[in-house]
């Protein structure tokens, strides 16, 4: 497992017209072939009329890239939209960028630099983020020790992943692993040591990059 990887954010679209021929971007995050092609046949059977559904994605797992012309002549297109996921670093995501075409034509160049620009645009649209394996640690702790920690965790912008309220507060936190050792010590020494820090387990999360 990585340490991180940059990725989209969320759902992403655009339009872009190119001397009268339509671009629209689709972006999507995704985590292995079968979801990128069932979104794939998803954006084609939404633009079913036309005449081009260029794809290119990445995937973290295997890495693994692939990408359509969709019949534009070879390299204009599939090509250039996946130059911009390896140029920007980002893995798990699929772009589609449908044509329309307005009757005249780009030439290869052309071509090129209008896939290009709508997948920009739709990344740009989608967001990047910055997900980290992050440990995940679960904390139960009484209501009047709940305001201390709270305070803690909000001045730091620790990441909150569930809150629950019993008998006890029950908080679910992800933190990046080299703060892991940090966070029980401080948790500790608030709580004046009646406080356990249980890690539950790993997995990557987001932060947006500033």
């Amino acid at each position: 497992m990585v340490d991180s990887y940059n990725t989209v954010a969320g759902l992403g679209t655009c339009e872009y017209i190119e001397k009268h021929s339509r671009f629209i971007a689709t972006v999507v995050p995704v985590t292995s072939q079968e979801e990128a092609t069932k979104t794939i046949d998803a954006v084609r059977s939404k633009y079913w009329d036309a005449k081009h559904n260029v794809y290119a994605y990445t995937l973290l797992d295997g890495n693994i890239k692939r990408y359509s012309d969709d019949n534009e002549p070879q390299g204009t297109a599939g090509m250039p939209v996946l130059n911009v996921l390896e140029k920007l670093n980002l893995q798990n995501v699929l772009v589609v960028v449908t044509r329309y075409f307005g009757g005249i034509l780009l030439g290869a160049g052309g071509l090129v630099r209008a896939y290009s620009h709508a997948a920009k645009l739709g990344v740009e649209d989608a967001g990047i983020v910055k997900r980290c394996l992050a440990d995940i640690i679960s904390l139960d702790l009484s209501y009047p020790m709940w305001g201390k920690i709270q305070n803690y965790i909000e001045q730091q912008n620790i990441k909150v992943k569930e809150l629950n309220y019993t008998d006890m507060v029950n908080v679910l936190v992800c933190l990046e692993c080299d703060k892991t050792e940090s966070f029980k010590e401080h948790i500790t020494e608030i709580s004046d040591g009646q406080i356990v820090c249980n890690l539950k387990g790993q997995g990557y999360e987001g932060f947006t990059n500033n």
